[in-house]
């Protein structure tokens, strides 16, 4: 719910907790900024990594994310925290694991 009331109004937002990889795409397409952000100040990789596991749906959104040049440095407003920080903290993995597969480094 939190996620959900920080995302109003953030399309891209909205299409990564609706886990609807189809409307990340359409809109990445047409030139959405990737690096936007929601009234919490983070971008679309937070709350994929807020969300906890979903599956294949989970990974195909963060690599089109990611490959597109989604900030993995950008910390959010609320818990002053980056993508990979929120899942080291939340302990689920994912996220993770790409990001360090990608030596992205823990500040």
């Amino acid at each position: 719910m939190f996620d959900r009331i920080l995302a109003k109004g953030c399309l891209l937002h909205c299409a990564v907790l609706d886990w609807d990889i189809k409307a990340v795409e359409t809109l990445l397409s047409e030139v959405y900024d990737v690096n936007a952000v929601d009234s919490g100040g983070r971008n679309a990789l937070h709350p994929i990594a807020a969300q906890g596991p979903g599956a294949s749906i989970c990974m195909d959104t963060f690599n089109s994310l990611f490959q597109r040049g989604a900030t993995v440095h950008a910390e959010d407003m609320v818990v002053q925290r980056t993508a990979l920080l929120y899942e080291i903290e939340i302990y689920i993995g994912l996220v993770r694991d790409r990001l360090l597969e990608n030596n992205v480094q823990v500040n």
